[in-house]
């Protein structure tokens, strides 16, 4: 397994951006839920700040990953490389 991190800060993403990544305790399940339709192996650990939220991972494969949490969040992937990590 490799280890990786999605994320998205205030000098990157603007705090209404910010906002919309907010993640929950209900929202973590929800994305640990629609991350596990796709992928079977892999390990999250969120962290969320005032400024920042990191979605650290183990996983095997960084791309299906990164397809899961883009499709959670409707993320475009131009909007990703303006405000993720």
């Amino acid at each position: 397994m490799k280890v990786f991190v999605i994320g998205a800060n205030h000098k990157k993403a603007s705090m209404k951006d910010l906002e919309e990544y907010f993640l929950d305790d209900e929202r973590i399940t929800e994305l640990n839920n629609f991350i596990g339709k796709t992928v079977t192996n892999f390990e999250l650990v969120p962290l969320q700040t005032c400024n920042r939220m990191e979605l650290y991972f183990a996983a095997e494969h960084f791309d299906v990953i990164l397809k899961a949490v883009k499709a959670f969040f409707s993320i475009s992937d131009l909007n990703f490389s303006n405000n993720f990590y």
